[in-house]
């Protein structure tokens, strides 16, 4: 227990309210920052070791870990040392351990993939600032919602620092009862004092990796310290994929390779490591969403204001109207990304072009690999002309899992005019991986002339344009782009891997800055998470202003910082941007769709009713616009339409559960509980949260308390507890100002994007004319 003079001495700052655990260095304790009211992890060295190190070198060095700021490191809040004793404080992580999390039994593939991928970016990021952990392990892998973070991180070098000349970094703490290290995960160097290098993190995360996916640890039948060091000294364990064949063969082969005795035979630094990893565990199925129930239920769900659009009809389409339909992958299925990435950007270029008009560029993506023809689908999106296509190529990887410049590929693009059924332009291309991406602009110029589309200088010199020269980049760009357009958490954390991959091959690349700005930007919607956001913001702040001064002129970069812009609630300074990619790609559904949702959170309903209704004549087949003509129905009280389209958007895109659970809120505000209920559970939300919480917007009087206990509750968990902007509005259905208001506060505090489409709703008209509303959409629309 915490000596008194000692809780005496921190009363001012800290409340120590117990003891979480001790370990070989330190004491953990649970306290309460009282200055920000916040838990913390208070953490005491043990007496012989501050005895041994002395505080000054410690503080020092432990400084300047402070710098490390990224989203899977736990930051260092603050350190000290009262009466010789020396303390540091981090924050309080309301989870579990990775150790515990093995020992409660077998952890899925895509779970361990993702964990160790987190992992892996945090050791990217300290490696890169020349920080190596030294103690990497189960017990300093802190799980929480879906999301990994490293702590302690330098403490070890702290303490290595402290060393004499000379000395090898184990025998300091050797004397004082310890070692740097744990036994059990460290590197071969490091086990006999050799000097040290961002390639002994890589070792011990080998061996947590080894440990993740086989069930035990690699040298699991030695019982004792020295035959477990001996072990890791002269030993390699039995291969992963005898122990686990459903290891991806590639991730078995990478982690043997972090076991490597040899330095040298390993990944160099979490760089290299996170690019294998990546490259070796790609996939390409989307996964569910993790948000919170009251996070993403009404993250469209609630319009700003009513508009009324109806469904396109069956008009004549427009002569110079056409469909890009994903190309047909005929090669290896993991190649899926370049057929659909190759028709993407063809796509684009085609709609950049002055008098022709590219439809449904998102909705087409639900005919990827259907058996419905190209021209039944143009003709179900009013096209007059559908181009098509097909991609095989021999894919040869080198270390790196990226592309070899020798190998060649054939893509087959087919223009067909829908009405009369021939085919209008077609041309087969063989090229190699070099040349490949100049077969775009090829192509796109095809297309214009047979659609008489006059193109003049510019138009042409920007259709050849090279935005990198670099194939390697470019594959990894459009793997990213096709995981961004995925969703959910772990395509969005393997789009933004993507997206560095590239960068990493060609800096200047400004499309996959833009995209790396997007991938990260969005991260924080879909987990749920005790971590400040900020970072995130930050970060996709960063990856969009280099954009920009890359090329100002791709729409892409201009989208990726107008949504950087108002993530962070800055809506005047996003408009601007926004208009400008709708003014260099009129054609762009979701610039459209992003307007919509600045000009409502500005409070220009007008002209964002304009927005939507150019998004959805453009594009009836989006989920995406279809889910926001569903709020606006909700919004005007037509709750049978607003239905309608999200059923409709389930139906295109079954596995994202934000269609489901807006469909689950027009449910409920139709009345039809028990459909809100069976739909919300069916997203992986409990029943007694599903009732709870819908319950908030019932006629019935137990359901109403239900709901507010339910609130109540959510309101008691430590961290970040689901969206304030829509509890706010749950809170505002039971008619509790005070909350109402408490909740909008921190929505603004914490740019809670959900405010940006609840904060005209109409539940809320009963609260305008307090005081505090004027000041809350004040706070909001300033910035």
């Amino acid at each position: 227990m915490i000596d008194d003079t000692l809780r005496s001495a921190l009363a001012d700052r800290y409340r120590v309210e117990r003891e979480l655990g001790a370990g070989g260095m330190a004491t953990v304790y649970l306290a309460e920052d009282l200055k920000h009211r916040r838990k913390v992890a208070l953490k005491l060295l043990r007496p012989e070791l501050t005895a041994l190190l002395g505080p000054e070198r410690f503080l020092q060095e432990i400084a300047l870990t402070a710098s490390l700021q990224h989203p899977h490191i736990l930051p260092l809040f603050d350190s000290g040392s009262i009466d010789g004793q020396l303390f540091y404080v981090m924050p309080y992580v309301d989870g579990e351990t990775l150790r515990q999390r093995i020992a409660r039994g077998p952890i899925p593939m895509d779970e361990a993939l993702d964990i160790l991928r987190d992992v892996a970016r945090a050791l990217t990021y300290a490696h890169a600032q020349g920080v190596v952990h030294r103690d990497i392990k189960p017990d300093n892998v802190l799980l929480s919602s879906g999301t990994a973070v490293v702590s302690d991180f330098g403490i070890a070098k702290a303490l290595s620092a402290s060393r004499e000349p000379d000395e090898p970094a184990s025998f300091t703490l050797t004397r004082a009862g310890t070692s740097l290290g744990t036994p059990a995960y460290m590197s071969p160097e490091q086990a006999i004092g050799d000097v040290v290098d961002a390639r002994t993190d890589v070792y011990a995360f080998g061996v947590i990796a080894y440990e993740l996916l086989a069930g035990a640890h690699p040298f699991a039948s030695h019982s004792t310290t020295q035959r477990l060091i001996a072990a890791q000294l002269s030993e390699m364990p039995p291969p992963l994929a005898t122990k686990n064949p459903s290891v991806p063969s590639a991730v078995s082969t990478l982690i043997m390779h972090c076991l490597a005795k040899d330095p040298s035979a390993r990944p160099a630094n979490g760089g290299e490591l996170l690019a294998r990893l990546s490259a070796a565990s790609t996939k390409v199925i989307p996964r569910a969403r993790h948000w919170p129930l009251v996070a993403a239920a009404a993250l469209f769900v609630v319009a700003l204001s009513a508009i009324f659009i109806s469904r396109r009809g069956t008009e004549p389409a427009s002569a110079r109207s056409i469909v890009v339909v994903p190309f047909d992958n005929l090669g290896n299925p993991s190649d899926a990304y370049f057929a659909e990435g190759m028709s993407d950007e063809i796509a684009d270029q085609l709609a950049r072009l002055p008098g022709l008009q590219v439809i449904g560029r998102e909705g087409v993506k639900r005919f990827g690999g259907s058996q419905k023809s190209p021209r039944d689908i143009a003709r179900e999106l009013g096209a007059a002309f559908v181009l098509s296509g097909t991609v095989r190529w021999a894919r040869q990887a080198t270390g790196s899992g990226e592309l070899n410049g020798a190998t060649r590929v054939r893509i087959v693009p087919i223009l067909l005019n829908v009405a009369s059924g021939t085919q209008a332009w077609g041309q087969p291309y063989e090229e190699p991986l070099t040349d490949v991406f100049k077969v775009q602009a090829s192509v796109a110029e095809r297309v214009a002339t047979a659609l008489s589309v006059t193109l003049g200088d510019t138009a042409r010199a920007a259709l050849h344009h090279e935005e990198s020269t670099n194939p390697d980049a470019r594959d990894a760009q459009l793997l990213g782009r096709f995981l961004l357009r995925q969703r959910g958490l772990s395509n969005l954390r393997q789009a933004a891997d993507a997206f560095q991959r590239a960068i990493a091959r060609d800096s200047n690349y400004a499309r996959a800055w833009a995209g790396l700005s997007e991938a990260t930007g969005l991260i924080p919607g879909y987990r749920d998470t005790v971590l400040d956001d900020s970072a995130y913001r930050a970060r996709a702040g960063w990856a969009a202003q280099r954009a920009l001064a890359l090329d100002s002129t791709l729409p892409e970069v201009q989208i990726a910082l107008a949504r950087a812009l108002a993530t962070d609630f800055r809506f005047r300074e996003a408009l601007p941007r926004v208009q400008r990619a709708i003014a260099l790609d009129p054609n762009a559904t979701l610039a459209y769709a992003l307007e919509n949702e600045i000009l409502t959170a500005l409070g220009r309903t007008a002209d964002a009713d304009s927005a939507i209704r150019r998004a959805f004549a453009l594009d009836s087949l989006s989920p995406l616009v279809l889910n926001l003509t569903s709020t606006a129905y909700a919004a005007a009280g037509k709750y049978d339409s607003a239905i309608h389209y999200s059923e409709r958007a389930v139906s295109i895109s079954p596995e994202v559960n934000l269609w489901k659970r807006s469909l689950s809120m027009s449910y409920a505000l139709a009345g039809r509980f028990e459909d809100a209920v069976r739909v919300c559970e069916a997203t992986g939300q409990s029943p007694a949260r599903c009732t709870g919480v819908y319950g908030a917007f019932s006629a019935d009087p137990a359901r109403r308390a239900a709901a507010a206990e339910q609130l109540g509750e959510m309101g008691r968990l430590p961290g970040v507890t689901g969206a304030p902007g829509y509890t706010a509005l749950a809170y505002a259905g039971l008619g509790m100002a005070d909350s109402v208001f408490a909740r909008l506060a921190v929505a603004v505090e914490r740019r809670d994007d959900v405010l940006e489409h609840t904060v005209t709703a109409g539940l809320f008209e009963p609260y305008h004319k307090d005081p505090r509303w004027d000041k809350i959409v004040g706070a909001m629309q300033r910035r």
